[in-house]
């Protein structure tokens, strides 16, 4: 019976207080032939030990320290590492439901590159807040799929890495990497890029193989927290370069004003992070601005510049009658 090799990248920072449950998750797989590469990127806490301590005890774990450079650095020396012919991304502090890798690896055959499943997300006290399983067991080519990166109704989850088995010689061949100098939105970059470099097609399962755990260290509970972060500027860089790969390979595909018009959002929510924690910066703002209409067509640059308008307007109002600086 084929028994392919899957490799789990699991980037490790910091996450001492949640890495034991994510390991043994690892360990608890039904679908045995795995290899695991720990990346540590240069923790500062006992994450770095607890790595080796796992791949003493079991041979299928395998460790690289390195001096810290961020998530995208550490999936990139996995990938470069990794042997196996799939590939599944992890998170330090979240884990996988023992059959993930089984469910996952029962859909795959010679003519699907990716398969994607369901998770659910909990608060750090176990609590589930949602689930967000596909819609229904399918195969599909990868127009369709790249088109549900940013349609309704789970065109939030769909960039994620966790609940995805990537086909490795579609990376290797295609010489797909995570870019480094992007931080946010770095992991549906990835997607697309990997989507749009496919020559199979994609199956989608409904079933729930990964819990996604809320806690105080992850990007998301940081972002729901409405701080800001000049980091969520990268996530423009991110929709700019997707705009572009989709323009590429599908310059017709009825996605691309959609596409644009979710880079808009994007923007004015990095403005609006600026505004709600009294750090607008009208320079930096007018120059992603820029970037970003000089990426959208005429009819999509018309209508978000109206609705921008609007809602300034709206909002300069509610700034002057609070005598606070208009934006």
């Amino acid at each position: 019976m084929d028994n392919p090799l899957i490799s789990i990248i699991i980037p490790v920072y910091n996450a001492e207080k949640y890495l034991h449950q994510c390991l043994d998750s690892v360990v608890a797989q039904t679908y045995t032939n795995w290899e695991c590469l720990l990346i540590d990127d240069g923790s500062k806490d006992s994450s770095g030990a607890i790595c080796d301590e796992y791949a003493e005890k079991d041979s299928r774990f395998r460790v690289f320290h390195k001096e810290n450079g961020g998530v995208s650095s550490a999936r990139n020396l996995g990938i470069k590492e990794a042997s196996g012919e799939w590939i599944y991304f992890c998170d330090s502090d979240d884990y996988i439901y023992p059959q993930g890798l089984e469910i996952m690896m029962s859909y795959t055959n010679n003519d699907i590159d990716l398969v994607m499943a369901g998770h659910e997300r909990v608060d750090a006290s176990g609590k589930v807040l949602d689930k967000v399983p596909k819609l229904q067991n399918e195969l599909i080519d990868r127009k369709t799929a790249v088109a549900r990166m940013y349609v309704f109704p789970n065109f939030d989850y769909e960039g994620y890495l966790w609940d995805k088995l990537f086909r490795r010689s579609c990376i290797i061949e295609n010489k797909i990497e995570f870019d480094p100098k992007i931080s946010f939105k770095e992991d549906s970059l990835f997607c697309v890029q990997f989507i749009c470099a496919s020559k199979r097609k994609v199956f989608y399962t409904t079933k729930i193989i990964y819990r996604y755990i809320l806690n105080e260290t992850s990007a998301m509970a940081k972002t729901r927290a409405g701080g800001y972060n000049p980091k969520h500027w990268t996530s423009l860089n991110a929709h700019l370069i997707q705009i572009d790969i989709l323009r590429k390979t599908y310059p017709n595909h009825e996605i691309l004003p959609v596409a644009e018009d979710r880079m808009f959002g994007n923007l004015m929510y990095n403005r609006n992070l600026m505004v709600s924690n009294n750090c607008f910066d009208r320079q930096l703002f007018n120059a992603y601005k820029d970037k970003v209409l000089s990426h959208m067509t005429q009819p999509m640059k018309s209508r978000c510049l109206i609705r921008y308008t609007l809602i300034g307007r709206a909002i300069n109002k509610i700034l002057r009658h609070f005598h606070l600086q208009t934006i």
